[in-house]
């Protein structure tokens, strides 16, 4: 097996380097006062073309490189650079260019003039200081460029809504080799925000959609202004159409000259009922679909009404869930939930009902907590022997999630933790408080979202009972394709004299993945997960199982599509040597 991958990879091998023998020339470069430097980045920046086969076509390629270079050239400020396409004839004709750069300029003079009505003091000073470029700096169009954008936009978020740059001024001295720029700016009215017209026809109450707008009657404009009122309209998912702009028209004018223009809404309401499905598989769990119904706005307040049904090997149910978002003004969101199922794991079965209610409080758009009661009903059966309880319980929770995407980041980081305390009364009573907290990062590599590494760390404690006396849900178990993949579900923690899980009160997780997003479809992963469980109320880092494997990426509009296989590292007798996970999004 070895020599014959040995002598596949040296058939690769030979099969590029003939592609790489291929006959194919870059043009030459010459020039006394061409730096080796230059002449490296500038041979870069030529397109490798085949032979020339005759003098026609070794002469435009000389003249076309030498177009490419002296753009080139320009961008990287030699202004009075000097190219020259030549041929040097022989079998094969040979194109050529003579480079001379001559001097790379600098900037000089920057200055900034106001077309029509200046603005006022302030925003003139945040202008100026938006202006990057100073007196002796390289003179790159592309920098000069990027200054000019930054003044428009300085201006824009000082209230200048229609701020605009004309033909700006650029003067050469070639004898001192720089460039003078003269940046030129109609700044136009200062504009405050008016009412907000959200259109005719729709659905929702005006009450309620008033307390998503970010801004006061007579706010000075800003671009972020509109852009946040956009992301708060696409957040209730009741458009499917959404945009916010100026008025063309002015409603009014303040005594201090400044326009008052009302805001614009673009919005189409989406469909009233949404059904939606998913699925999943792995070689410990089997098989799962999911079905979900959503109801919008049937209260014309932005409410949301949801009813999942679930179907797996392990679990059946059914859970219904309604959103009252902005409740109490904007960001504070009411829900109240239940629901009703079966487990059958080897740990346990359980049968139970839970009713709940919890308040969402969006502190900013990354920083989310969350209060909520819950009492939940149950029959469980496990190595203990069944029981009837009833659980009553509150929690409070906080996100933090600086990460570039929700379902499919490729840098930043989220952090989370939650905190429980409840009771249990019936034919087990019992006390605990459950504390979990989570952190993941994800960070690109070699300059590209294409590549990304991302990990992850969770830990739990549960104090109070003795695990055997806590109820099965307030237990924890790891293992399996939302856990440490490798291992069977619930598999990894303290077990009974027969072998089967009993859950723990200190819980361990970590998990590294290396990403490769091969295309705008298809990409692959490989990941290393760690796990263990302690009946002691402390994380167990000595009796960590580790968990290695490959996965492959199918993205889609909804997320990627993940196809896992992975083995356990450390393998004990039983345990099987290889697990299947699929489902939809990114392990974490």
């Amino acid at each position: 097996m070895t020599f014959r991958l040995v002598l596949l990879l040296c058939s690769f091998a030979a099969a590029f380097a003939q592609i790489g023998n291929a006959q194919s020339t870059t043009v030459t470069l010459q020039g006394e006062a061409l730096s080796a430097d230059l002449k490296r980045d500038l041979t870069s920046a030529l397109m490798e073309e085949p032979v020339p086969e005759t003098l026609f076509e070794a002469r435009r390629q000389a003249r076309s490189a030498a177009a490419r270079l002296e753009d080139y050239l320009n961008s990287r400020g030699y202004f009075a650079a000097a190219l020259t396409p030549r041929v040097d004839p022989g079998t094969p004709p040979l194109p050529i260019v003579e480079v001379d750069p001559g001097p790379r300029f600098s900037l000089g003079e920057i200055s900034l003039t106001f077309q029509g009505t200046p603005p006022n003091q302030a925003a003139q000073t945040d202008a100026r200081a938006a202006v990057r470029g100073q007196a002796g700096d390289f003179a790159l169009p592309d920098d000069v460029i990027a200054d000019e954008r930054r003044l428009v936009a300085s201006l824009k978020s000082s209230g200048y809504a229609y701020a605009e740059a004309e033909a700006r001024d650029v003067l050469g001295d070639e004898i001192d080799a720089t460039i003078d720029v003269v940046y030129r700016i109609h700044a136009g009215p200062r504009i405050r925000l008016g009412n907000v017209q959200f259109g005719s026809g729709l659905r929702t109450r005006r009450a309620y959609a008033q307390r998503i707008i970010p801004f006061e009657l007579g706010d000075i404009y800003t671009p972020e202004a509109l852009a946040e009122l956009n992301r708060r309209l696409g957040a209730t998912q009741l458009y499917s159409v959404y945009a916010a702009r100026l008025s063309d028209d002015v409603a009014d004018v303040t005594p201090e000259g400044d326009e008052v223009r009302d805001v614009i809404l673009t919005l189409v309401e989406r469909d009233r009922y949404t059904i939606s499905a998913g699925a999943s598989f792995s070689t410990d769990e089997g098989g799962g679909l999911t079905v979900e119904w959503t109801r919008r706005n049937a209260s014309r307040r932005g409410d949301r009404l949801t009813v999942g049904a679930t179907t797996a090997v392990q679990e059946r149910g059914i859970d219904v869930e309604w959103r009252l978002p902005h409740a109490f003004g904007y960001g504070r969101t009411l829900s109240f939930n239940g629901a009703a199922g079966r487990e059958e794991t080897d740990a346990f079965d359980r049968d139970g009902v839970i009713l709940g209610t919890a308040l969402d409080i969006e502190y900013s758009p990354r920083v989310n907590f969350t209060f909520g009661g819950a009492s939940e009903f149950t029959r469980e059966t496990d190595t203990s022997g069944e029981r009837d309880l009833q659980i009553f319980s509150v929690s409070g929770a906080t996100l933090l999630d600086y990460s570039s995407d929700l379902l499919d980041p490729t840098s930043g980081w989220r952090l989370s933790g939650r905190v429980e305390p409840g009771t249990a009364i019936g034919d087990n009573a019992s006390n605990f408080v459950s504390l979990t907290s989570q952190a993941s990062f994800y960070q690109s590599l070699f300059s590209s979202e294409r590549w990304v590494v991302a990990g992850r760390v969770e830990s739990g404690i549960v104090s109070g009972a003795e695990a055997l006396d806590l109820p099965t849900s307030r237990r924890f178990f790891a293992g399996g394709g939302g856990s440490a993949r490798g291992f069977a579900y619930q598999s990894i923690g303290p077990k009974d004299e027969d072998g089967q899980p009993v859950g723990g009160r200190g819980l361990f997780e970590t998990s590294a993945e290396l990403r490769w997003r091969r295309s705008e479809t298809l990409g692959f992963a490989a990941f290393v997960d760690g796990a263990s469980v302690s009946s002691r109320d402390v994380p167990d880092l000595s009796s960590l199982r580790y968990g290695a494997g490959l996965g492959v990426r199918y993205f889609t509009a909804i997320g990627p599509l993940r196809f896992d296989l992975a083995t356990p590292l450390d393998r004990e007798d039983g345990e099987d040597p290889v697990q299947i996970y699929i489902s939809i999004g990114q392990a974490f």
